[in-house]
Formats: structure tokens, C-alpha cells, sequence
């Protein structure tokens, strides 16, 4: 984890900004190198048609979820794809159990949003995983910042959880069981992750949420692009 030393002695500092998880990190790196490297192909002309067409496809799946759920008042996506869901209609404050208002919002948004996600084909031979992700804000009964990030993981991560298991054991959903337990994971985030406004400020009503993201093998397009961009490091891998 990250510590900010400049603050460690200070009193109630907020250190839940800095805990971020090397997996996730990494994972970031990643997707940012294999972005400009990809971009990088697109420049020289090299023809790499599947992986463009892959990327062609991730922005066409954005923008249907974009026109698929842009009158519904309970749903956000962003401009990376990543479906939002408010908080306060899933559960009640302080609660991890879905409310019926909850069940009925699950129920008319994920059959809808896995098929758009999975209704490409080329996306989904690079989905890696559907992450359904618990957000909080950082308020809490005390000014113990560190107690409260501790709190707000434990109930984000138990909210994410539920949402799963209804999603997998609902009879509704019996048709995407076998998607969603190929694909689907839990993630508390507690509120390393807010919401911010247009004037930069947390909006700490939209960031308590739970928000649906798809991962894709960053990995997998990465090596086939260096892969034909340099064959030898093929050759060598066979030696």
C-alpha cells in the first residue's frame, strides 16, 4: 500500500486515497501502455485489424449502454462503460441488504447491460471479468478517518457481495446464471474511488453506489500486438 509520510504523524489524516492495491495499479500501468502502444499502431499504419477491431468494438458497446439506459433516471454510464447504480434506491443507510426497490432495479438493468456487454463478439473473446463494485463516501459517526475507510470497505464489499449472490440465485436471472458465474466478481471499495462534480467537489450522493465495470485482457492484446509488431520475441519464446 501507499502511505502519504508527509502526513503519517498528523491527526486524523485520511489515508484511504493512498491505499491502492499494487494488483490494481499494475493493472493500470498496463492498460495505459497497451492504450498508447496501440495508438502508437494506429499512426504507423501497421494492420492490425484485430485488435483494432476489438477496440472498435469496446467504444460501439459504450455507446449502446449509453442510448440503452439514457432515460433511466437510477442509471449512469460514464465514458469508459462503467454502468452506476444509486445507492440509495438499492439499500437503506447503513444497510447490506437489498431493498425491493433494489431487487426491482437489478432486475430491469443487468439483463439489459449483459446484453449489450456480451452481443460482441470480439469484446467478449477479451473480457476478462464483470466487476461488481461497492462505493461509499468517507463520512462517519466519528472523525476517525481511518475507522470510518475500515467501515465503509467492509460494508461496500458486503453490498457488492449481495448484489451478486441475488443476481446468481434469483430465478429471474436464470438465463445469465452461467455468465455471470463465468464472468462476475465482488469488489469493495469503501471510498477510495468518489464521484466528483463539475466543479471538482465530491459529490458524495453519486459516489454511494454500486457500479458495474468490465475488465478486459489488457494482457492478451498487448502481447499480440508486440507479437506482430516483433515477431523474434515469438521466435524466442519457441526456443
Amino acid at each position: 500500500m501507499f502511505i502519504n509520510r508527509s502526513k503519517s504523524k498528523q491527526a486524523g489524516s485520511d489515508f484511504s486515497g493512498f491505499w491502492i492495491p499494487y494488483s490494481d495499479l499494475m493493472a493500470g500501468m498496463l492498460g495505459i501502455f497497451a492504450l498508447l502502444l496501440v495508438t502508437t499502431v494506429y499512426k504507423l499504419g501497421d494492420p492490425i485489424q484485430s485488435v483494432k477491431d476489438v477496440l472498435e468494438e469496446r467504444q460501439e458497446v459504450v455507446r449502446e449502454l449509453k442510448a440503452k439506459f439514457v432515460a433511466d433516471e437510477d442509471v449512469e454510464i460514464t465514458d469508459a462503460g462503467a454502468l452506476r447504480m444509486k445507492g440509495e434506491v438499492l439499500f437503506e443507510i447503513d444497510e447490506d441488504t437489498l431493498s425491493p426497490g433494489g431487487r426491482e432495479l437489478l432486475l430491469r438493468v443487468m439483463p439489459k447491460y449483459l446484453d449489450v456487454v456480451l452481443s460482441f463478439t470480439g469484446f467478449r473473446k477479451h473480457l476478462s471479468r464483470i466487476l461488481v463494485e461497492g462505493h461509499a463516501d468517507p463520512t462517519y459517526r466519528t472523525d476517525d478517518t481511518l475507522a470510518a475507510y475500515i467501515y465503509n470497505l467492509d460494508l461496500s464489499q458486503r453490498r457488492a457481495a449481495n448484489v451478486v449472490s441475488f443476481l446468481v440465485e434469483t430465478p429471474e436471472m436464470t438465463p445469465y446464471r452461467p455468465i455471470l458465474r463465468q464472468y462476475v466478481m465482488a469488489s469493495g471499495r469503501s471510498s477510495t474511488d468518489l464521484v466528483f462534480d463539475k466543479s471538482g467537489a465530491p459529490d458524495y450522493d453519486r459516489s454511494r453506489r454500486i457500479q458495474i465495470d468490465f475488465v478486459m485482457r489488457d494482457q492478451g492484446l498487448l502481447e499480440e500486438v508486440l507479437k506482430r509488431m516483433f515477431p523474434m520475441l515469438g521466435e524466442e519464446r519457441r526456443d
